[in-house]
């Protein structure tokens, strides 16, 4: 059983009995006003003060504790937090209070829950610290505040997705987040030492949302045992309730999900008698678009509201087109990409980890298509930036990189060498479209250790030792070897470390990881080619297979004599293939059949695999799942389709800048018409595609200053209509064009 921390706070606006440094920095003031109580093992408690204020105004609040914390004023809750951190790189909240203030006493309480580890949290020491900024003076925790342990809110239980609160209201005279603090049990608290913590950084990413979501359905009957409220959708929630109860009634929320046989419960809670209220601290989805309450007695629930504390993307994008399963498919994807992000991409509501794997390839890609940055009003990079500092917080000695981060976890999948080099490729992308070389100055030792323990493993052939890539499709997944897949992903990582080196201004290491990748390469083509089948080898005593022809003609580690080879036998065999892969695999998949001007087959394959999730939009809860077979629903792995829809149906491609010209490249195969929205660097871009007969019509909306080139393949006439007005296509090798831009005229009248 995990420690659990619960803090009461009061304070004193005239500041008396607070550090007054006005030229004092947040993060310094915090560092120094870290508190605990006196007894260390305790991992429940509450501490106090109380606040006068002459007058109404909003008041920042920074605040940040080891390991979650809920801030209440005047009995009121307002935010929990933190985001996830390694104590090495913790990052405090910033938050503005005002509208829950009175003009004179107020009482300010805080529930800290402390030695959790999880996926989300590194098991560590309890702490809290607070700094208020009343006009120009920083006013911060010390030891006038008031501690309490023996409160309603106990240990909580540590699982892989979360935590379990236990609330036992019977075990407290006094209501403890709206206390007299002159009672015997409290105590004053103890000033902790704020270097256990590395430095205190302000918080990366935006609060999360708090959005109120209704269920369709509520039980008829407001006294019962049993509560069944049904939603639209699956959803991640937090419950707030207000309820009757006889003392000594135990009411519990059941855990749904694949490892429900784990743990029976997300929430216990211990009734006293009269009317009460509760909301967990903890959020948790929900599966079936349902959730129960059950109790051991009869209960009245006066009041019961659900909210959805997930990371609060702005979604522009749109996608629909002639193909009703294709709209919901992605009307599905956007919800879950919602559902399972919260102060991270996480895989699933059951794990809620920060796998490299999962975010690099099939979060990041779709989010930033979809979801703008309210502050740039450009693509939302914020959490593949956070990510990839967590990853890079949990270097080793070695250089390693773990496959999630943070949390304590070290098993077979606490590192991952492809994931790790997922991280190189996700740090290329992100910089390619930020231009951020402070960050990446940041990251750049970290990287360069990396690569430094990857080639540590080159054997005396020039191939990398290592496990094969680890996804749960591959014949060899964990085998120790000289993979193809895995050389593959290295070979990717040091085209991209060389692309990176040129940012750096760092000559050395570029001719390091050009010399690198071209030796390889060369031993790759040498050693892993089969002569006979015309494929590369899985390993050398392995067989080729599917994985061994898509990653490294995606990684772009085959020579180019091969090319051709590989990519016939993947045209031919794409539906043999897909039939063996999970969704994850299929974002290779499908991005290599529209790079080939084969839409019908990607449409045929999606259509084909992804009809029991479909089904799902309809009976079952509203999201996509792990496999294929719509087993674990609530999943990222589903999402892939979603992000092709825009750039293959759609066409409209990813640009790196903004000045770049967009390559607009529909791809509609049977689909009659095909309209949306696609957020890219340059700006939002609209597009709407119908055929009619034999000629395509399209209309397009662009940025200022935003030129595009619109590309088609097979098009069958040299003449297209574009907002009402007739273009003739110029011809390039395999495809004919026309660049346009807001000015544009009809050069056919």
């Amino acid at each position: 059983m995990k420690k659990l921390f619960l803090f009461w706070v009061i304070i004193n606006t005239s500041c008396y009995s607070f550090s007054q440094k006005s030229e004092t920095s947040i993060p310094d003031m915090l560092q120094k006003s870290f508190i605990w109580v006196n007894q260390k093992a305790t991992n429940a408690v509450v501490f106090a003060k109380e606040v006068y204020l002459n007058k109404l105004t909003d008041i920042p609040v920074y605040i940040f504790a080891d390991s979650y914390y809920s801030l209440f004023i005047n009995g009121k809750h307002i935010r929990s937090g933190p985001s996830r951190f390694d104590p090495n790189y913790p990052e405090y909240d910033s938050l503005l209070i005002s509208k829950n203030i009175l003009k004179q006493k107020n009482l300010i309480t805080v529930l800290v829950y402390s030695g959790v580890s999880n996926s989300m949290r590194m098991k560590h020491t309890g702490g809290l610290t607070i700094c208020f900024k009343v006009g120009n003076r920083l006013c911060s925790t010390d030891t006038s505040w008031k501690s309490n342990v023996n409160t309603r809110f106990k240990s909580p239980v540590s699982v892989w997705g979360g935590i379990i609160e236990n609330i036992n209201a019977t075990d407290e005279a006094d209501d403890c987040l709206y206390p007299n603090l002159k009672n015997k049990e409290w105590e004053p608290a103890e000033k902790s030492d704020g270097k256990l913590w590395g430095v205190l950084h302000q918080r990366t990413l935006p609060l999360l949302a708090h959005r109120l979501i209704n269920p369709l359905f509520k039980p008829n009957d407001v006294t019962d045992t049993l509560f069944d409220y049904k939603f639209d959708k699956n959803y991640f929630i937090q419950p707030e309730i207000t309820l009757s109860a006889k003392k000594g009634t135990i009411i519990t929320l059941p855990y749904q999900g694949s490892f429900a046989s784990s743990y029976n419960n997300r929430f216990v809670y211990i009734a006293k008698d009269g009317l009460q209220n509760f909301k967990t601290l903890e959020g948790f989805g929900i599966t079936q678009n349902s959730l129960k309450i059950h109790s051991s007695a009869p209960i009245t629930i006066k009041k019961i509201n659900f909210y959805n504390p997930v990371y609060p993307y702005r979604f522009k994008n749109y996608f629909e087109c002639s193909d009703s399963m294709l709209n919901a498919l992605f009307k599905m994807s956007l919800h879950t990409l919602q559902q399972v992000t919260e102060d991270g991409y996480e895989d699933c509501i059951w794990e809620r980890a920060e796998w490299m794997g999962d975010a690099g390839i099939v979060e990041y890609p779709l989010s930033r298509i979809s979801s703008i940055n309210e502050i740039t009003n450009k693509p939302d990079h914020r959490l593949i930036q956070k990510m990839l500092r967590d990853i890079a917080n949990s270097s080793d000695s070695t250089g390693k990189l773990k496959a999630h981060h943070p949390s304590s976890r070290f098993d077979i999948h606490a590192y991952i060498e492809d994931y790790s080099c997922i991280w190189i490729q996700s740090l290329r992308t992100y910089v390619e479209r930020t231009n951020d070389i402070g960050f990446l100055s940041e990251m750049w030792p970290v990287l360069n250790r990396q690569l430094k323990e990857i080639l540590s493993r080159k054997t005396a052939r020039g191939l990398i030792m290592g496990r094969e890539f680890v996804i749960f499709d591959n014949p060899l997944k964990y085998k120790v070897c000289e993979g193809a897949t895995l050389n593959a992903f290295v070979y990717k990582a040091l085209t991209d470390a060389a692309y990176l080196s040129i940012k750096m201004h760092d000559t050395c290491s570029e001719k390091l990881y050009k010399d690198e990748s071209g030796n390889l390469k060369t031993a790759f083509n040498k050693y892993l080619w089969n002569d006979s089948l015309h494929l590369f080898n899985a390993s050398l005593t392995d067989q080729p297979n599917y994985h061994s022809a898509l990653l490294p003609l995606d990684r772009g580690i085959v020579s180019e004599q091969r090319i051709s080879m590989v990519e016939n036998w993947l045209l031919s065999n794409a539906n043999n293939c897909s039939r063996k892969m999970m969704p994850y695999t299929h974002f290779w998949l499908l991005q290599f059949l529209y790079q080939h001007n084969n839409p019908d087959t990607a449409l045929s394959i999606i259509k084909m695999r992804w009809f029991k999730m479909y089904d799902l939009y309809v009976h079952n809860g509203f999201t996509m799942s792990e496999g294929f077979s719509g087993n674990r629903p609530f999943h990222n792995f589903g999402i892939v389709p979603a992000y092709f829809f825009c750039t293959g149906i759609l066409g409209v491609k990813e640009t790196a800048k903004a000045s770049d010209t967009v390559i607009i490249n529909p791809q509609l195969g049977s689909l009659n018409y095909a309209k949306g929205n696609v957020v890219t660097e340059a700006g939002l871009i609209k597009v709407d595609w119908q055929k009619r007969g034999k000629r395509l019509y399209f209309s397009i909306g662009l940025p200022v200053h935003t030129n595009a080139e619109l590309r088609f393949n097979n098009m069958g006439n040299d003449v297209i209509c574009i907002d009402k007005r007739l273009y003739k296509l110029q011809k390039k090798t395999g495809y004919q064009y026309i660049v346009i831009n807001k000015s544009c005229k009809g050069n056919i009248e």
